[in-house]
């Protein structure tokens, strides 16, 4: 969205620049975007073929500008999954351990459990066997 909404600023800047070979009229600070918009679309009119000039010009710089972007984001999106991958396996090792402690204590915590009384329960619980 941000993409076509700069292409549309981009032309419709170009427009007003060379709209009758003049520069921009003077503008009011308080002049709304619409009424911008409205009088670009105007000078559009008015001039096809420099429409058609500008929109030749800036859109194969853009089209660069979005592939050089493209480009970028794709190798950081690449260094993003190695590094992910190496951190994982750096902390394998760490994982794996921890997660048999746990399962261990799991497992004497049951055994205590399935004592018959409640002496030998808390013994077990105690003992942590």
């Amino acid at each position: 969205m941000q993409f076509k909404q700069s292409i549309i600023f981009m032309v419709i800047a170009c427009l007003a620049i060379f709209a009758n070979g003049s520069v921009l009229p003077e503008q009011d600070t308080n002049l709304s975007l619409l009424k911008f918009m409205t009088q670009s679309n105007s000078l559009m009119q008015r001039n096809p073929s420099l429409s058609l000039e500008c929109f030749n010009y800036y859109i194969p710089l853009i089209d660069k500008i979005a592939k050089e972007y493209e480009a970028n984001y794709g190798a950081c999106v690449q260094e993003s999954e190695e590094q992910r991958s190496q951190a994982e396996e750096a902390t394998l090792e760490q994982r794996n351990d921890l997660a048999s402690r746990a399962e261990n204590s799991c497992k004497v915590l049951s055994q205590c459990s399935e004592n018959e009384s409640a002496e030998k329960v808390f013994e077990c619980f105690v003992e942590g066997k």
